[in-house]
């Protein structure tokens, strides 16, 4: 073979090795770029969206804190006379109460007439007894309206 024949079989031989050429990818530190940058302003925009609040409903959630916070504390502080209450109005109740009078005036001690005011305070005793019966307190308020109704028709 000659000198010619043999650069021929080389050149043949390293053409035949040869390849397309391959495309260029991007590089990978792009993408993830990318990809965070994507992220990121996803999450800017759906906190915007969600997280941030106008001043109208700003004021509106402060007042339903305010007054979740008012009715706790109600709660917490008078929970006795609520059960109490809730007891009365299913159950027939009765209270007494006794209101006495009395005072004294040192000044007017010598006053023959201030005497006789303070011996008839200090004996004067009003009771009051009140019953409650929830069953029977709707019959009660139909009768009085119905009264009321018939009072102004005659």
């Amino acid at each position: 073979m000659s000198e010619k024949d043999q650069n021929r079989t080389t050149d043949e031989t390293a053409a035949s090795l040869e390849t397309a050429p391959a495309p260029k990818k991007a590089p990978a530190k792009w993408i993830i770029i990318l990809a965070a940058l994507i992220v990121i302003i996803g999450g800017a925009i759906t906190f915007a969206t969600v997280f941030k609040k106008s001043p109208k409903q700003l004021y509106l959630i402060s007042e339903v804190n305010t007054y979740q916070k008012t009715a706790d504390e109600l709660e917490t502080k008078y929970s006795e006379t609520m059960a109490y209450q809730e007891k009365a109005m299913k159950q027939p109740s009765t209270t007494n109460a006794t209101i006495k009078g009395g005072f004294n005036m040192d000044s007017l001690s010598y006053d023959p007439s201030f005497k006789m005011i303070q011996d008839l305070i200090s004996k004067a005793e009003i009771k009051i007894k009140a019953e409650q019966d929830p069953k029977k307190v709707k019959d009660t308020v139909h009768w009085l309206l119905i009264s009321a109704v018939q009072k102004r028709l005659t």
